[in-house]
């Protein structure tokens, strides 16, 4: 595990890092078009975000750009578009609780357990392929809920079985990190 500390720098300043910010701004605009319920704008919005994560992500290991800040700032730029689009809907009666819980349930313990995880092994581990998985499968029904789509029950078990699956991916992760890191 001492090679993805390697990987990573120090830089504030980074592209990655920069379009992190930019979602976070992304984020607050498109949540007060979605409270104001210019829902068009507010779904362009939100999706520009969702490329960012991408793209993020993407120009960071292609310009070996990858930071300790980055690890932290785009998993919290991801909580906070997550975050807002599900309180939002919520409140607007458009989202039922229960799936609002699976899913602000899953953020809470991802995050909470990336930072506990960081203070035992002073790095923050990269996310996963199933926890991707699983916030597609959850930014879905909040774009499509955003659009005011119907039949959305089935989408919310689909989401909901993703979020379950991640979790226990990132706790065995986290086992692994924890075992290999105490054998060094």
């Amino acid at each position: 595990m001492k090679e993805e500390t390697k990987k990573t720098s120090n830089k504030i300043i980074t592209i990655p890092n920069i379009i992190s910010v930019f979602r976070i701004v992304l984020v607050i605009i498109a949540t007060y078009l979605l409270i104001k319920e210019d829902n068009i704008n507010a779904f362009i919005l939100y999706v520009t975000a969702m490329i960012t994560d991408f793209l993020d992500g993407f120009l960071a290991r292609l310009l070996n750009q990858s930071s300790e800040l980055g690890k932290l700032l785009d998993p919290v730029a991801d909580k906070l578009l997550v975050l807002s689009i599900v309180l939002v809907l919520f409140f607007q009666n458009r989202m039922p609780l229960w799936i609002v819980i699976v899913i602000l349930a899953r953020d809470f313990i991802i995050l909470s357990g990336g930072l506990l995880l960081r203070t035992k092994v002073k790095f923050i581990p990269s996310s996963i392929l199933i926890g991707k998985i699983s916030a597609v499968a959850i930014m879905i029904v909040c774009i499509l809920n955003i659009l005011n789509s119907y039949r959305m029950e089935p989408l919310y078990y689909v989401a909901a079985f993703f979020a379950g699956i991640s979790l226990i991916a990132y706790a065995i992760n986290a086992k692994k990190i924890l075992k290999t890191e105490n054998n060094e």
